[in-house]
């Protein structure tokens, strides 16, 4: 038999290291609990740690008031107080809604033209005047690709004359919103208004035809990329990231007097300010044109016009479009101060290369 090896129990007093043992950790718990220095947030009820440059991070917010100081904190405006704007601005109006149904029909003339017939889609014709780069996407570059022209100098001619036209559309329409939302800015009635948009227009025709080509430039790139099989992504891609990072473009033009590179770096800071609610403006819209576009019916006979119905449909989309066309704008104005100081911040900063080119004083809207 094996003698079994006694086990020897420790003494009430132990070893010293025994006895330092659980004092040791426990005082390392202890240590542990109070040398973070992390705040906790009472109200949030969790802790919220500081980051390597001094700013808070939080987690997702739970709780009302953990929403609204998160909320506090975007630059952007909530959406639908300015949808709201956007449609009042538009609805009141007589002057933008006769604008906007004259340029319908002076759009599907120059279609018609060209020898595309819009009367069979009214799907296409819903997107007349749509903001870029939907109207480019979905119905400027299939239009050129199946127009079918005599000669490519037709082709050529047929799209330099629509980006000149839309140009001036867009420029007209954008400062005859600014002065609609600029009451006090009276320009003595309609006409003023109309006159005075008409020359601030005209003034900005170059930097508004820049804008127009970048936006049918990405518009072409994405439906060569579809040609070569890589992938309709491309399109939403050029789609989604044209409208979220440029909607802003043509309105910097015209409301700050700005060139085509300063108005596009302009519009990529605004739509990169933190916050969720630009993202939502820019897919709003384009979820419902897409939806208007692909749900509307087409006509079940291919006539050369289109019936009154399809006129009074048209005419009712385009006032949505414009009416988002006049929502950004005011978003605009709301956000442009933080804007401006933004890149004031950047012109000024020491080593800048461009800020000669660029330094421009925080302008009033003419």
């Amino acid at each position: 038999m094996t003698a079994r090896k006694k086990r020897r129990r420790p003494r009430a007093g132990g070893s010293p290291d025994a006895r330092r043992r659980p004092t040791d950790e426990s005082a390392s718990r202890t240590g542990a609990k109070g040398s973070s220095s992390a705040p906790k947030s009472r109200a949030a009820g969790r802790t919220v740690r500081d980051r390597p440059g001094g700013a808070l991070r939080t987690g997702r917010p739970r709780t009302a008031e953990e929403r609204r100081a998160l909320a506090a904190q975007w630059v952007h405006p909530p959406v639908a107080p300015t949808a709201a704007r956007g449609l009042a601005a538009v609805g009141t109006s007589p002057f933008l809604l006769a604008t906007s149904f004259l340029a319908a029909l002076g759009l599907w003339l120059i279609f018609t033209a060209y020898g595309v017939v819009l009367a069979a889609s009214p799907g296409a014709m819903v997107m007349l005047e749509s903001l870029p780069p939907v109207h480019a996407l979905f119905l400027d570059i299939p239009a050129l690709l199946s127009g079918h022209p005599s000669s490519a100098a037709v082709g050529l001619a047929f799209m330099g004359g629509l980006l000149i036209v839309r140009a001036f559309l867009l420029a007209f329409w954008i400062a005859s919103i600014l002065d609609r939302l600029s009451p006090s800015k009276g320009h003595g009635g309609w006409r003023g208004s109309a006159v005075h948009s008409l020359r601030r227009a005209l003034r900005a025709m170059g930097p508004m035809v820049g804008v127009e080509a970048g936006f049918l430039g990405l518009a072409l790139a994405s439906a060569y990329a579809v040609r070569a099989a890589i992938g309709e992504f491309v399109v939403i891609a050029a789609l989604v990231g044209g409208l979220y990072f440029f909607v802003y473009a043509p309105i910097v033009v015209i409301a700050e007097g700005r060139r085509v590179r300063p108005a596009v770096r302009l519009a990529v800071k605004a739509a990169r300010f933190p916050g969720p609610r630009h993202m939502m403006a820019a897919f709003t819209y384009l979820a419902l044109s897409l939806f208007i576009s692909v749900f509307t019916p087409a006509s079940r006979v291919a006539e050369a016009t289109p019936t009154i119905q399809t006129w009074i449909y048209v005419l009712f989309v385009s006032f949505l479009h414009l009416s988002a066309l006049a929502m950004f704008t005011y978003r605009w104005l709301l956000i442009r101060e933080r804007v401006l100081q933004v890149e004031e911040q950047r012109v000024g900063r020491p080593g800048n290369a461009n800020a000669a080119g660029d330094k421009r004083a925080v302008r009033t809207l003419p």
